[in-house]
């Protein structure tokens, strides 16, 4: 049975399935070279991505000078280590990776206060693959006086490091309210993704509220750093809404036979500048059985695997192959385009988010950003004009912020 990322990149970019699994080796490969050379050339460390098209890792070194940049030295025996001689190209680049993160921070956090008085937000995002950080700002909108004032700082303070371009759309939540007076007739039973036990990531998971039903889709199992107890990720902003909205915060999903079962009540959440994450009680483990697997469904560009194993985590990539599991959307794969976004929905700004061009819809949220049996986040976002434009909170992060990891 072949993966989703290795199906979808051979319909993506109509290559064989042997060229697939090899691109996908070399991206697995890439993310031990960018730890590898970040703690080698320090200051001079300029990045790693993948070219989407190619599939081929880049390497960005500031100045390359001296032997030990050339064949034979240190970096070309690292990458040779690795298995990717052949499959990277290295480049010259003026800025350190180290000085754009911070560019990308500074922007990040100023953007936080600039925005929580601004009709239309201000976001940023860190591009190593341009050797640049981006500031976005609303085309056809009157800016604040304080975002004016911040883009000329940001302008002074970085030079031709930042980059300035102009959305037209703004980002939202891919979380679902269903009433009837919103959707009348619709039954989110024909193409929400139920299941039976075990639990497992990628399946629809919901909320009563006296004002609506609130969907979502359960993340990655997690098991607690302390007691070893097991939860259930999803998206922040998902709890938040229930509470808005004046529900209890218990959490159930539906076996296919149409029964519907608790899985348990908000444990821990944050949708703040720190991230966008919650994690779920499981309250009756043994019946529920939780598994570190991924509900991967049938599509366009996808095979049907119930039990698709998740077998680690990671930082992301720029250019690298990912797929989300959603509730409503099912199994989707793209191309993470950005890392290190700011972005504001919801009238919240959330820092260090990914993006990338999987394909997602509301009721998504919470679903997992996995590929090569490795978890790498939770969907969170999407454009409102782009259902093929979405974001997603690192998984390391949300991990860390809520003190558990993902089983395996």
């Amino acid at each position: 049975m072949a993966d989703p990322e290795i199906v979808s990149l051979m319909a993506d970019r109509k290559i064989t399935k042997a060229e697939a699994q090899l691109r996908l080796t070399w991206q697995r490969q890439a993310l031990l070279l960018a730890a590898e050379l970040r703690d080698r050339l320090g200051g001079t460390f300029g990045g790693v991505w993948i070219d989407p098209v190619t599939g081929r890792v880049k390497v960005g070194i500031v100045g390359i000078v001296g032997a030990e940049y050339g064949p034979g030295g240190p970096v070309a025996r690292t990458i040779s280590q690795l298995g990717l001689a052949g499959a990277a190209d290295v480049f010259k680049v003026r800025y350190p990776v180290s000085q754009l993160e911070a560019a990308d921070s500074w922007l990040g956090n100023r953007s936080v206060r600039v925005n929580a008085s601004a009709r239309w937000p201000l976001g940023s995002a860190l591009r190593t693959d341009l050797n640049a950080v981006e500031l976005q700002l609303p085309s056809n909108a009157v800016l604040t006086a304080a975002e004016r004032a911040f883009i000329s700082e940001a302008r002074a303070r970085y030079g031709d490091a930042l980059r300035l371009v102009n959305y037209s759309s703004r980002v939202h939540a891919t979380d679902c309210i269903h009433t009837l007076t919103t959707l009348p007739g619709v039954s989110y039973d024909t193409w929400a993704s139920w299941c039976n036990p075990p639990l497992r990531a990628a399946i629809t998971i919901f909320s009563s509220t006296p004002k609506g039903v609130v969907y979502c889709t359960g993340g990655f199992v997690a098991r607690s750093r302390t007691d070893g107890k097991f939860y259930l990720f999803t998206a922040g902003h998902c709890v938040r809404r229930v509470q808005q909205l004046g529900g209890t915060g218990s959490w159930s999903t539906e076996f296919t036979d149409g029964s519907v079962h608790v899985i348990g009540s908000m444990h821990n959440f944050r949708w703040d500048s720190s991230g966008d994450m919650a994690i779920l009680n499981v309250n009756n483990p043994r019946g529920w059985s939780p598994q570190s697997e991924v509900y991967v469904t049938a599509g366009p560009n996808t095979t049907l695997d119930t039990t698709y194993r998740i077998s680690a985590d990671n930082w992301s990539m720029i250019g690298q192959r990912i797929c989300m599991g959603g509730g409503i959307s099912g199994s989707t794969c793209g191309t993470v385009t950005a890392l290190g976004l700011t972005e504001t929905y919801g009238g919240v700004t959330v820092q260090n988010l990914g993006e990338a061009n999987y394909c997602a819809h509301n009721g998504d949220s919470g679903g997992p950003v996995f590929a090569s049996h490795t978890a790498y986040g939770l969907d969170v976002a999407g454009s409102n004009s782009n259902s093929c434009d979405n974001f997603y909170q690192g998984i390391r992060a949300a991990e860390n912020a809520m003190n558990v990891n993902v089983t395996w």
